[in-house]
């Protein structure tokens, strides 16, 4: 709601949050000017209810005692986005990865926002961490004025084991400030597990002949020696 002396004031001038009236005889209205605040802040737009209160003498109150005004913001929500919707990176890279999001339009004053961390199979401390550090699920971004960009940075977990790989989505949500989220954009990150082994026949196709006593032998490549003990099945 607005505020007044914050963001409108009135002529006649209001005396605790009253504007009072004397009406003279054979008068047919009374008038008020309502003056907004401009100011370099984000609020969104405002409300101001003005009611007829209460009245006395030759006045009673009618149907219409409510008036309602909105006190429209000129500046305007920056909108934040992903700059990419989705990132891989392997687990041995120890510069980890810059996840940017970037802003329609530079902050108009400071603000904050927060991105979520989500994931199925993916634990923070134990496969990635992120700079800033995360809390909770989340980690927290400081927004200053006419910053037009932020970003953060998503540091793998090397091991020495076959954990496979690991999907991770960010999301964004605003706290304060400046600034409107774009509630459908995110950004999925998969971080490569580089203990994974391919495998593959070293040959498409054979023969051999039914009456071969010897039988064939068919063989099966691995890209990498195998990190762990690992159960193989043919079917």
């Amino acid at each position: 709601l607005a505020v007044y002396g914050t963001h409108f004031t009135t002529s006649p001038a209001a005396t605790n949050n009253l504007i009072v009236f004397d009406i003279s005889q054979d008068q047919t209205s009374v008038v008020f000017k309502v003056f907004p605040i401009n100011n370099t802040r984000y609020t969104d737009s405002l409300m101001v209810t003005f009611s007829i209160s209460s009245v006395g003498g030759a006045v009673e109150k009618g149907n219409n005692s409510r008036y309602s005004l909105a006190i429209v913001d000129d500046e305007k929500p920056s909108i934040i986005n992903f700059e990419n919707s989705s990132g891989t990176i392997d687990e041995n890279v120890s510069d980890g990865i810059i996840v940017k999001i970037v802003f329609s339009t530079p902050a108009v004053e400071p603000g904050t926002l927060v991105v979520n961390l989500l994931s199925d199979n993916g634990s923070y401390g134990k496969d990635f961490l992120t700079e800033p550090a995360g809390f909770g699920g989340k980690l927290t971004l400081n927004v200053n004025k006419d910053q037009s960009s932020a970003s953060f940075k998503v540091l793998p977990i090397d091991n020495s084991y076959s954990n496979y790989y690991k999907k991770i989505q960010f999301t964004m949500s605003v706290i304060d400030g400046p600034l409107k989220a774009e509630s459908k954009r995110a950004y999925d990150l998969t971080r490569v597990d580089n203990e994974i082994s391919d495998d593959s026949f070293a040959e498409r196709e054979g023969s051999i002949n039914e009456n071969n006593g010897s039988g064939i032998q068919d063989q099966i490549n691995f890209s990498k020696p195998l990190s762990q003990p690992t159960q193989f099945i043919i079917q």
